[in-house]
């Protein structure tokens, strides 16, 4: 519609501003040039370079082999708990231990609010419901990604394709649902009539932290000295966290309580 291609025009803009990202307006014509697997419809597409692909869970598994070398120890349990005293966190609690801490980071997802509430600040973070299909596709690989606002299609691996995607309050359906299949497959056939049937390989729902402002919530918690929060990040969280995670690194090493003011704790109002 006119007012996507204004959007996109808009995106394009700022895709061009920054070192390393480009985009450039291609026309029906060229959309069908590229691939005549696209809709024949469109009135053009924006065609944008410098975007890399980060497949979650190989990611997380870097992660912690990296954290490994780094000599870090891998716990995994729930935090229960934390001790606090005269605002500092001296420990964190779990079932099976209580471990010494010199420094917290409260960085897990929408529960983040759970122990952010028991040291006295309620954190506005709710989950968000998405859904995910892992797809195969018919005939030639693709190529690119295509994405027409929620609706996308993005290759991960040689030959497998996340097509998302959803974006709901949890509610009374928590897990996956067939309405959510049918608005995937059905925003693919929007950008992709002439696809071919598709093969679902696996159907996923996942809650992403979305802050009451929808940007991401990095810093320090207000009235502590040694207590961090990362989170907020949204259906973008994966892609956000390294951003996040240096940033709090630099905080604990500095001590600088205003790396990134603007999203600070601070600007929630703990007392509203």
């Amino acid at each position: 519609s006119p007012t996507e291609q204004q959007e996109l025009l808009e995106m394009g803009e700022r895709y061009n501003a920054l070192e390393g990202f480009g985009a450039q307006w291609f026309t029906a014509d060229r959309l069908q040039a590229l691939d005549q697997r696209i809709s024949s419809h469109a009135l053009g597409g924006l065609f944008t370079h410098g975007n890399i692909t980060v497949d979650s869970e190989l990611y997380c598994a870097a992660l912690i082999a990296a954290a490994a070398k780094s000599g870090c120890r891998d716990v995994r349990g729930n935090a229960l708990d934390l001790v606090a005293e005269n605002g500092r966190v001296s420990h964190v609690v779990t079932a099976e231990e209580k471990i010494a801490c010199s420094a917290a980071v409260i960085a897990n997802g929408y529960c983040a609010d759970t122990l952010c509430s028991r040291l006295g600040f309620p954190l506005p973070v709710r989950p968000l419901k998405g859904e995910l299909l892992d797809v195969r596709l018919p005939g030639e690989p693709l190529g690119l990604d295509v994405t027409r606002g929620l609706a996308g299609l993005y290759q991960y691996r040689d030959d497998l394709f996340w097509l998302g995607g959803t974006r709901d309050e949890p509610g009374s359906h928590p897990e996956t649902t067939e309405e959510g299949k049918q608005a995937m497959i059905a925003g693919l056939e929007s950008m992709l009539p002439n696809q071919g049937e598709i093969e679902i390989v696996a159907h996923a729902a996942g809650y992403r932290p979305q802050s009451a402002d929808a940007l991401p919530v990095a810093g320090f918690l207000p009235g502590y000295e040694n207590v961090l929060v990362g989170t907020g990040g949204g259906s973008k969280g994966i892609l956000l966290s390294a951003g996040i995670a240096s940033a709090l690194r630099d905080m604990i090493v500095s001590g600088n309580r205003a790396v990134i003011p603007h999203l600070s704790p601070e600007r929630f109002d703990f007392n509203g």
